[in-house]
């Protein structure tokens, strides 16, 4: 007794589509859901206002979310700094964190699920 399987290719292209717009929405809520929490260092804005998602490798699916100042590195990985918490009231150092290994860590997982799923329906 034997199988034959064909794949349709074309079907498995359009869901790998889907997957990817819903990874690159994801990224976008991620960056979203970072400043609706207050935690990036804010005086004037600049370093907040000018991050965005790179989306060089969308054909691979990958997405990276950048922030676009000289000093970014520096305020990230220096929690030595006393930052000023009257516009973004959590304003720290390594504000990804907890998007990274913390208590937001299901977020992307979760967010990309959902839009995913939501993509497949046709919704």
């Amino acid at each position: 007794m034997g199988y034959r399987i064909k794949i349709d290719k074309a079907a498995v292209n359009r869901i790998l589509a889907q997957a990817r717009t819903a990874a690159e929405q994801t990224a976008h809520a991620v960056r979203t859901d970072v400043q609706d929490a207050g935690v990036v260092p804010f005086e004037t804005g600049t370093l907040q206002n000018t991050s965005f998602v790179e989306n060089r490798e969308k054909k691979k699916g990958l997405f990276r979310l950048v922030y676009n100042t000289p000093y970014a590195r520096r305020l990230y990985w220096h929690p030595e700094y006393n930052f000023r918490t009257d516009k973004n009231p959590n304003a720290r150092s390594e504000w990804l964190e907890a998007w990274l290994t913390g208590e937001k860590k299901d977020f992307a997982h979760k967010t990309f699920v959902a839009l995913f799923r939501r993509r497949l329906k046709g919704r």
